[in-house]
């Protein structure tokens, strides 16, 4: 399979980008429901091994071909539109696509066969997900899924074995975990995992410990609702962490407590930048793709300076939105 275009996921629809830094180099090919997208509210997106590219939308999931796509889950639940939502997809090392969806649990799709297995809560069971309401999956370097919820902490599957294990992350003295959702999971070094949280800020989760401990990145004079609400973060070559947040920009972290810098590229008089940070994206050219409400923003440390790409101005197309949910390079190293 060869797809040629290359797809920005977007709130709209997605797009394309090929080239390096100025606008002119920019080349853009919108996908819509006009060309067969379920939806235009496109929320998630993987390549499986086989090439093919999955995207998750508020109706379903689309498996895309380069020119076709096949549909899966976007007749389900009429009654209930709500469990059609995808809200995030990864990729296993087995190859198998993970869903979560807004109120209906967690979906296994298996590329090959096209076989489908679902996790959900069951009030009967309880060596079941404890909440429907998905926010973030990842896969750890034991091959256990880890899955973020609104409201019910961590839950940890093992797919070997299809046992669930449940930690409560609220901190001693800290708010109940029922007023955040876990936005992000990242497995640090050894038994650490750090968490983005939206309601709670970033915390530490330890493993061995099972204990959950809540960071504070900002000095306490410039303490605000900012760090209360994280929705992603990545960890550099260099082994900085980068923490996208609800309206406060990028910083980065070292685990030893120091602030590196707050990247605010929203600050001052620079309209059209964004400061709700969706994605973090490392290319492997020391540039650092940001997905964010009000486009794409690439970070540049050489000048240590930020890029700010419309992608409705590019398009010309009023009917585009600029809000980026998620951000991927396909094997090709083409940017969907």
């Amino acid at each position: 399979m060869n797809i040629r275009a290359i797809i920005l996921m977007v709130l709209v629809c997605p797009m394309i980008w090929a080239g390096s830094s100025p606008d002119r180099e920019l080349h853009f090919r919108q996908i819509s429901i006009e060309e067969g997208l379920p939806s235009n509210y496109a929320t998630a997106i993987v390549q499986d091994s086989l090439g093919y590219i999955w995207i998750g939308t508020y109706n379903g999931i689309a498996r895309y071909d380069g020119r076709h796509f096949i549909y899966f889950l976007n007749e389900y639940s009429r009654s209930y539109p709500e469990n059609r939502i995808i809200r995030t997809m990864t990729k296993d090392r087995a190859g198998n696509i993970w869903a979560g969806t807004r109120n209906h649990g967690i979906y296994k799709i298996d590329p090959h066969s096209l076989l489908f297995s679902h996790y959900c809560h069951d009030e009967k069971n309880p060596n079941s997900l404890k909440n429907n309401l998905i926010f973030s999956i990842t896969e750890d370097l034991a091959g256990d899924i880890w899955v973020g919820t609104m409201a019910a902490g961590l839950n940890r599957l093992n797919p070997r074995t299809g046992s669930w294990d449940f930690f409560n992350i609220a901190p001693p003295g800290g708010q109940d975990q029922l007023n955040y959702a876990v936005s992000e999971i990242l497995q640090g070094e050894g038994a650490v995992f750090w968490l983005a949280t939206y309601g709670a800020g970033l915390m530490r989760f330890d493993l061995e410990k099972k204990k959950a401990e809540s960071v504070a990145f900002l000095p306490e004079r410039e303490k605000n609702k900012v760090e209360n609400n994280i929705y992603s973060l990545n960890m550099d070559s260099k082994g900085l962490l980068w923490i996208g947040t609800f309206g406060g920009g990028v910083f980065t972290y070292q685990s030893n407590g120091e602030i590196v810098t707050n990247h605010n590229p929203g600050a001052g008089e620079r309209s059209g930048y964004s400061n709700t940070i969706n994605r973090i994206f490392f290319d492997g050219d020391q540039k650092t793709w940001l997905a964010t409400s009000q486009g794409l923003q690439i970070y540049r440390p050489d000048g240590d300076m930020f890029e700010n790409i419309s992608i409705k101005k590019l398009l010309r197309k009023s009917e585009s939105a600029d809000y980026i949910f998620d951000l991927m390079r396909d094997s090709s190293g083409l940017y969907w």
